[in-house]
């Protein structure tokens, strides 16, 4: 226990010791101070020049309407009240050169009339967003059309206008979770997950093969012995990880207090108000599911001889990170009680990501996160098992990664032996 004591120390201290480590930490924290301060800066720079810097007057773009009489009585009037950044204007079609009237900036735009429904839309250019006026023309038209023809029945405008604007007044009810209520700060920490899972695993990998290749292994295997070594070095990483994220979310709820009066946006709103158990889940799921690879990460750290070979030799773990990280982005989009979703959510290299997720967005019974819980916890435990004696094993070997048929060879000739 003294032993794994010491190799814990080492490893964390040299974390928070670490120069990159510590400015990698402090810039974060920076950059979420400014981010959720800057509407109460912003606002402290704008508030003296509001009386000095009144907006402009918006200038009313000139628009012509061509034979208007043709769909119906007072259309300036009607388009100006839909659309009061345009200043309109009848004309009549003879004489009229339109495009040349455009084309030389007199008018925006040109709307000539063929019937009450059909009309062509000039205009010089309507680029890729297009023209909110010619958006809303349409449905401008429309309602004035059936306006005229309701009045020409006998009926008010005031009548007219309240049969065409009548709007069902509809109430949702969701009986379970609201999807818009949990999808932000779901995404978040589901992303924060997958980044410090794969970052830190790495992390494990590249220290053990740094350790391998420079020859230190070969004299701490004689002063420590290979389990208190991994585990040590696993547990450290993992604790210099979980200071990192905690001291940004904690220093990101702090500022965001500071100045929650002054941000009015759904998003962020989110993300700050979550529930206090979703907070002790991404806890529970974050260690669950680094050590789970952290021991994969180190196994296969120790098999290497050059730290170059790394990132080749943990594809295979990387592979099952990115592929529970996409079924759990899947699982929030879709359908989250989906049954691909609830088994591979009992699957322990999906479970800290997809149990998750499924907790934040839906109503989990809690038999099934106390299984999925227990079958990743036992799970994790026999990967710590198995990497311990492949760690043995392997801190030993050098020259190229042994295959699996190999490395099985090897671990049956140490336990016999």
């Amino acid at each position: 226990m003294k032993q794994f004591g010491v190799v814990f120390q080492h490893e964390y201290l040299g974390f928070l010791k670490n120069k990159v480590y510590a400015g990698v930490t402090i810039f974060l924290v920076l950059a979420i101070a400014v981010i959720l301060c800057l509407p109460n800066l912003l606002s402290l720079f704008s508030s003296g020049d509001t009386a000095a810097e009144a907006p402009a007057p918006e200038t009313q773009k000139p628009v012509v309407l061509v034979d208007a009489a043709a769909a119906g009585d007072g259309y300036a009037a009607y388009l100006a009240s839909v659309f009061p950044g345009y200043a309109f204007e009848e004309a009549q079609t003879a004489g009229l050169d339109v495009k040349a009237l455009i084309n030389d900036g007199k008018y925006e735009a040109a709307v000539i009339f063929q019937s009450p429904m059909q009309y062509a839309f000039y205009t010089k250019r309507l680029g890729i967003s297009g023209s909110d006026l010619l958006g809303g023309l349409g449905e401008a038209v429309a309602v004035k059309m059936r306006t005229d023809a309701l009045e020409g029945l006998g009926i008010s405008p005031q009548e007219a206008e309240q049969i065409i604007t009548a709007q069902p007044e509809q109430s949702v009810i969701e009986t379970g979770k609201s999807f818009m209520d949990t999808y932000f700060y779901t995404y978040a920490l589901l992303f924060i997950l997958y980044l410090s899972v794969i970052l830190y695993g790495q992390m494990v990998a590249s220290a053990v093969a740094a350790e391998k290749s420079n020859r230190a292994m070969e004299m701490l295997i004689t002063t420590a012995s290979p389990n208190n070594l991994m585990f040590g070095k696993i547990m450290g990483v993992g604790m210099a990880g979980l200071t990192q994220v905690a001291i940004i979310l904690l220093a990101a709820f702090g500022f965001y207090q500071l100045n929650a009066s002054a941000w009015d946006n759904e998003i962020i709103n989110s993300l700050f108000n979550m529930p206090v158990n979703i907070m002790l889940f991404t806890l529970l799921f974050y260690l669950l599911g680094f050590f789970l690879y952290a021991f994969l990460f180190g196994a296969v750290g120790s098999l290497v001889s050059r730290t170059e070979d790394v990132n080749t030799t943990v594809t295979p773990m990387m592979l099952l990170l990115v592929g529970a990280f996409f079924l759990s982005l899947y699982a929030m989009l879709g359908n989250p009680d989906s049954l691909l979703v609830v088994i591979c959510s009992f699957i322990p290299f999906f479970t800290p990501m997809l149990m998750f997720v499924r907790i934040c967005m839906t109503d989990v019974p809690v038999w099934q996160i106390l299984l999925s819980v227990v079958l990743t916890v036992g799970f994790t435990g026999f990967m710590g098992w198995l990497s311990a004696k492949i760690y043995r094993v392997g801190v030993l070997m050098y020259g190229k990664p042994p295959k699996p048929g190999e490395l099985i060879r090897v671990l049956r000739s140490s336990k016999n032996n």
